[in-house]
């Protein structure tokens, strides 16, 4: 050829073809030991001697430097040995069976279908190849055998998805090809077996003792998986497969999906067309204008559905309808007028307050009531429809409501206002107003609704549904959406209530939202403040718009405006008006309206309904206002003023860092107060740090030999550190004296605003030591190990010393002191906690008449501590509470003896000097003190000092 380029094109063409080529006979080698019958051996002869020509032929075109003949001869002349000398064994045999020239038509009627040994084929890409050669051979290229015996075969040899696949498909021989065709379009996919065999190979499970059978299977899985890609020919055996799949797995789904679309068509995608797919999609990524504040929240690989359906937590079924639902969410019971509902109740003999088949009297929801009139009754059997509910329906401190005690004819559980507040001691910094009313009218009014496109921080888009609410002064949004966006939050407390000023509750925060249309690229950024919940079903009930013919062609924003579904955003006056375009498309009188939006079109308005009952509207008026209590100002300045009227009484610790404070503390030559670190323990607990310390500064100049920048940015700082006397060279080096060396290690973010470079000194790092159970379980889960996973090592060895030490337990007993025949006993219980977990433990002591004591351990209860780091004073609160429940527990239980009981605790957050901070609100004590106290009086709480509790 004349042309260079064309020439080369063609002898790369020859050397796939090539390849091809030694691929069939791979297949034909990893076949050999599996042919059970001499048709099958004579049919490989064959395809070996086409082999063998096609090789010749193209190997004939190429160089003598690129030939190969001579080693695919020798594996020719090998294989078809072995093929040989299986005929000749088969021919000497005395169960040899001699197949005629010319069978008749009865003779292959008459055909016992020989015992096939095939694999069962269960759909996993890994098998096909070896399923695929050994059906063809076996019965797919048999001509003594008919298509409908073939796809008898066939049939037997599938499970699961092929056999789903073709079971539809009639058994006759017209449908046999069609049925191996099906089969071949789906599962004959070169690129998803080579994925489906690195997968294998990549997930195999690690050994961590020596064993021969793992080993061996670790070997055996590793050669089957490298034979099958050799077997696909050299595209599969090559590297690029491997470095795609390697990759592919640490990219976002989008884009993994952007890239199965590109490669549909191509069977082996090369390494730098992955690349150049990776160029183009950070290309198209860039473009893309997002709030540079969210860029870097990471993408939450997971994403469930963003519409929220709301699923009922009971399976009865409706007494109205026999739906599976409630019959206060029954639609059909609700459109009815309040006499039919009444009767209806009567009638089948329900509780007229929870709306359940038993009588009221019966009822153990006795506590609710009707929310307009506060009356033993539910209220769709409210007959008063005129008095308006004060209520905050998006009230963040209720909880969510139970499907088994509904009290409210809202499909959500609606409280009055006075009832949501728990802690007066709150203060407010805003106010939201909201409100709701049962209405009688013949009209129901629609709310604005769109969906709109929300962004999280990598650029991607998913959709959610909105209310645009001009009465609301500030925009919403529900944390359902913050967390499947992954998206931050800023610090941003609002608090909630309903008409009157009642508080209902406080936001989670606020947050940036980018929004887009789903219609055109208009976008806009929105500040919104983050709720549990944000609204109700909009609208309360199905509505029928059939009439409202004037709406068809448009481009409605949302399609489902006239059935009920919740919002997770409502868009407020901060941004409702630059939302609104030109255009208003209106109906007759008694017709909602169109408003032509960014979004789209949105419908408002009131519509006609179909037949009167009773049903609740919503009306949101939302405003954002400071609302300072006067009263609980004035009183925190009054506490401020005035004098302790007890001592503060201090903790061992806590009383060594006052003295070591004020017997240290000086004033230096620049004005700047020392003090002397305190060292409470003896300093030889601290252990050798050294080699540590001198471990993390290599690291450091490791780095420095690779990044020059960040050499300079590390001296420039502790120049400046011993500059100003933050620290000063150690001139006494005497090792007889103990010392600590504080292991540093250098930190730098570049793209940080504040500190781009700053040196952190660990003062938390210690030497290597035994740790408890609880900690070991702890780090465990910070691994993220899946249950089958093999441990590391250093937990390993923890691990079968802890096993060990169980031989010990046979050793313990604990007496089980349960019944007596004294009526008064006393209850010891103590609580406990340190960084790994908190428990309790109760004693019964009991005295007899000759005045002999018997101390027995009655009950005790632990928790492992929480992952992510919590203070000793909140986990001493948790153990106190802990305590405060079983001991409340054991009370009930002992009810007929006379009991005695004392808390002890070493936390003098619960000892009775500063128990009256929670009479004054303080901060320090958190609502479960309040309900430490309610279960547990003052009076007996006792203080113990760590030093005695072994006296006790």
């Amino acid at each position: 050829m004349d042309d260079p380029k064309r020439y080369k094109e063609h002898i790369t063409q020859i050397k796939v073809a090539r390849g091809k080529v030694k691929a069939s006979l791979t297949r034909l080698e990893n076949s050999a030991n599996e042919l059970e019958s001499k048709n099958e051996i004579v049919i490989r002869l064959q395809r070996l001697e086409e082999l063998l020509k096609e090789f010749e032929r193209l190997d004939s075109e190429l160089t003598v430097e690129d030939s190969e003949i001579e080693e695919f001869e020798n594996r020719y002349f090998s294989l078809k040995l072995k093929f040989q000398n299986k005929i000749d064994v088969f021919n000497t045999s005395q169960f040899t069976s001699v197949v005629t020239q010319n069978p008749s038509v009865q003779s292959i009627s008459n055909f016992r279908l020989p015992k096939l040994t095939i694999p069962v084929f269960s759909g996993k890409f890994e098998d096909w190849m070896n399923f695929k050669d050994l059906f063809v051979s076996t019965v797919h290229s048999q001509l003594s055998l008919s298509n409908s015996q073939k796809f008898q075969y066939l049939k037997g040899l599938l499970s699961d998805e092929p056999a789903s696949l073709i079971k539809h498909i009639p058994l006759s021989n017209d449908s046999y090809e069609e049925a191996w065709g099906k089969l071949m379009d789906r599962y004959d996919k070169k690129k998803k077996i080579i994925n489906a065999l690195i997968k294998t190979f990549l997930e195999q499970k690690g050994i961590s003792q020596a064993n021969s059978t793992n080993l061996r299977n670790i070997v055996d899985t590793s050669d089957e998986v490298l034979r099958g890609l050799k077997s696909l020919g050299e595209e599969a055996s090559s590297r690029d497969p491997w470095l795609i799949h390697l990759l592919l797995q640490k990219l976002d789904p989008e884009t993994r999906r952007l890239w199965s679309v590109k490669t549909s068509e191509i069977e082996f995608p090369t390494w730098e067309e992955f690349l150049e797919f990776l160029n183009t999609r950070c290309s198209s990524l860039e473009l893309m204008v997002y709030n540079e504040s969210d860029a870097k929240i990471p993408t939450k690989s997971s994403f469930v559905a963003c519409e929220n359906i709301q699923r009922n937590k009971s399976d009865k079924n409706c007494s109205k309808c026999s739906g599976m639902h409630k019959l206060f969410k029954c639609i059909k019971f609700r459109n009815v007028d309040l006499n039919a509902r009444k009767n209806f109740v009567k009638r089948n003999y329900l509780c007229f307050l929870c709306l359940n088949s038993h009588k009221i009297k019966d009822c153990t929801n006795c506590h609710l009531k009707c929310i307009v009139c506060k009356g033993n009754h539910n209220s769709l059997l409210h007959e008063d429809v005129k008095r308006v509910v004060n209520s905050a329906r998006v009230s963040e401190s209720e909880p969510e409501p139970n499907d088994e005690t509904p009290k409210h004819p809202s499909e959500d559980d609606i409280r009055p206002g006075g009832e949501t507040q728990r802690n007066k001691s709150v203060e407010p910094q805003r106010l939201v107003s909201s409100s709701t009313c049962l209405n009688n009218s013949k009209f129901i009014t629609f709310l604005p609704t769109a969906k709109v496109l929300l962004y999280n921080s990598g650029g991607d888009s998913f959709l959610f549904r909105a209310l645009l609410d001009s009465g609301s002064e500030s925009s919403f949004v529900s944390e359902n959406v913050i967390n499947n966006l992954g998206l931050k939050r800023k610090n941003a407390r609002v608090t909630l209530s309903g008409i009157s000023g009642v508080q209902a509750g406080t936001t989670r925060g606020s947050v940036n939202l980018k929004i887009g249309s789903r219609f055109s690229e208009e976008c806009m950024t929105v500040n919104a403040f983050i709720l549990n919940k944000v609204t109700s079903q909009i609208p309360v009930e199905n509505i029928n718009i059939k009439e409202l013919d004037y709406l068809k062609g448009t481009t409605l924003s949302d399609e489902d405006f006239s059935r009920p579904s919740v919002c997770d955003i409502i868009l407020g006056s901060d941004c409702f008006f630059s939302i609104l375009r030109n255009g208003k498309i209106s109906g007759s009188e008694g017709q909602p309206i169109a408003q032509s939006t960014i979004f789209g079109w949105v419908v408002a308005g009131q519509i006609r309904r179909d037949s009167i009952s009773s049903s609740y509207i919503q009306s949101h008026l939302i405003s954002v206002e400071n609302d300072y209590n006067i009263d609980s100002v004035l009183q925190k300045f009054w506490q401020m003023e005035e004098l302790p009227d007890k001592k503060f009484l201090m903790s061992d610790e806590e009383e060594f860092c006052e003295n070591h404070f004020k017997s240290t503390c000086r004033i230096n030559y620049q004005g700047r107060f020392v003090v002397r670190l305190p060292v409470y323990k003896d300093i030889n607990q601290l252990g050798d740090t050294k080699g540590m310390a001198i471990s993390r500064l290599l690291a450091m100049e490791r780095k420095f030999k690779f990044d020059s920048e960040f050499e300079m940015e590390y001296k420039s700082f502790m120049s400046e550190y011993e500059e100003l006397g933050h620290m000063s060279p150690n001139k006494d080096c005497d090792s007889s004296k103990p010392d600590y060396f504080l292991p540093h290690h250098a930190v730098q973010k570049k793209d940080s605003i504040t500190t781009k470079f700053r040196v952190v000194f660990d003062g938390s790092c210690k030497p290597p030591n035994f740790n408890s159970l609880n900690s070991v379980l702890g780090q465990l889960w910070l691994l993220k190990l899946d249950w089958d996973s093999a441990l590391p090592e250093h937990f390993a060895v923890k691990w079968r010393k802890f096993k060990k030490e169980f031989q010990q337990i046979c050793h313990i007993s604990i007496p089980r002191w349960l019944l007596t025949t004294e009526k008064e006993i006393t209850l010891h219980g103590f609580s406990d906690a340190s960084e790994s977990a908190y428990a309790c433990v109760i004693y019964a002591v009991q005295r007899n008449d000759n005045g002999v004591t018997k101390v027995t351990i009655l009950a005790a209860k632990s928790k492992v501590a929480p992952l992510k780091p919590v203070s000793i004073p909140r986990l001493e609160l948790n153990g106190a509470l802990l305590l405060t429940r079983l001991l409340s527990v054991l009370i009930k239980t002992f009810n007929d003896h006379v009991i005695k009981y004392i808390a002890w605790t070493d936390s003098q957050v619960f000892f009775p000097g500063c128990l009256h901070l929670l009479e004054i609100g303080s901060p320090l004590l958190p609502n479960r003190a309040s309900e430490i106290l309610d279960l547990i009086p003052q009076n007996r709480w006792r203080y113990v000092p760590q030093r005695k509790i072994q006296q006790i």
